[in-house]
């Protein structure tokens, strides 16, 4: 702080004051002003250097904005700049900023317990701005992540203008098609040395997600969907020999969906209910299965029985359209 500019602001303060005392004529309330605007700019400055650190980045503008300030407003002006740079500005909170490409994955969880899920803000990523290195920490990260959220992020970069990216997003589908294959044939090779019917069961019930993850996914070959689909049927079939289990029920319904078959998918899906899975994930399905089936009624009718849905950051639009809907 120049403590010197505040004796000097005092002191041409004084003269504007004794100006104005004085001699009342335009010429002097005009004096006047330009008087004490030069002690407003004194003072400014020494209000500046009062300010927190973090709101001085742009020091000729609020200098500026704080001479003319103190000028119109008089001497109620010096008083009202001082408890703003002294006192109110020491209040506020310094907002925390995250810079994606350097943020640590841990921190994406840190959201609220109703909350999206993780990804589901970036499916739609397009990757026209993101910077380069930032793409590829994405592609890293998702990745890691065997689902179809995960899948779309990545999938986005495919068309991606920048060589590089277009070739890892490839190797990041490529590595993910590879982990499911190592999967399935680790879940081969334990079924073989595999004697308690329950295990078989379950071991059965991976190779059936699997496969159905292999069609589900859109990552292997168009002449291979057929064979996943059948594949998936098969161990599913196995599985349920000897295990009841929601989410067979439900790779069941997709597998009838697909074939054509949609009130057998529809019994699996209310059969899926019963085992405890989440009306979230069933109810949607089983929605636009009637919607499919033109049975437009029913499509009003299931959305409506589970509130949740208007909770639900994918489904409430979806649930506030057939609320106003005329079936």
């Amino acid at each position: 702080m120049n403590t010197a500019n505040i004796y000097k602001s005092i002191l041409i303060e004084i003269s504007a004051i004794s100006l104005i005392i004085f001699s009342r004529t335009f010429p002097s309330v005009l004096a006047f002003f330009t008087i004490h605007g030069i002690a407003s700019f004194l003072i400014s400055q020494i209000m500046l250097s009062l300010m927190p650190a973090n709101y001085r980045k742009k020091y000729i503008l609020n200098l500026l904005f704080l001479t003319i300030f103190n000028t119109a407003t008089l001497f109620l002006g010096y008083a009202a700049s001082f408890y703003v740079v002294t006192v109110l500005l020491r209040k506020q909170k310094i907002l925390q900023k995250y810079d994606i490409s350097s943020v640590a994955f841990s921190q994406l969880m840190l959201f609220p317990a109703i909350k999206r899920e993780l990804g589901e803000g970036a499916a739609s990523l397009s990757g026209g701005k993101i910077p380069k290195e930032t793409k590829l920490k994405i592609m890293s990260i998702f990745s890691k992540e065997i689902n179809s959220k995960s899948l779309k992020i990545i999938k986005n970069f495919l068309t991606d203008e920048d060589n590089e990216i277009r070739l890892y997003s490839f190797q990041a589908l490529s590595n993910i098609k590879n982990e499911i294959n190592s999967r399935i044939n680790e879940a081969f090779n334990e079924l073989e040395n595999e004697k308690d019917n329950f295990k078989k069961a379950q071991l059965n019930k991976k190779l059936a997600l699997f496969y159905f993850q292999m069609f589900d996914l859109e990552i292997s070959e168009e002449s291979l969907q057929k064979f996943f689909i059948e594949k998936s049927m098969h161990h599913l079939s196995l599985a349920e020999e000897f295990i009841g289990d929601g989410e067979l029920l439900l790779i069941k319904a997709k597998i009838m969906d697909v074939r054509g078959e949609p009130l057998a998918a529809i019994d699996a899906l209310e059969k899926a209910l019963k085992y405890g899975i989440d009306g979230n994930i069933i109810y949607p399905f089983m929605a636009e299965i009637c919607f499919k089936l033109k049975d437009y009624k029913k499509v009003r009718e299931i959305l409506s029985k589970d509130f949740s849905l208007k909770l639900d950051f994918n489904t409430k639009p979806m649930v506030d359209i057939w609320e106003k809907k005329i079936a």
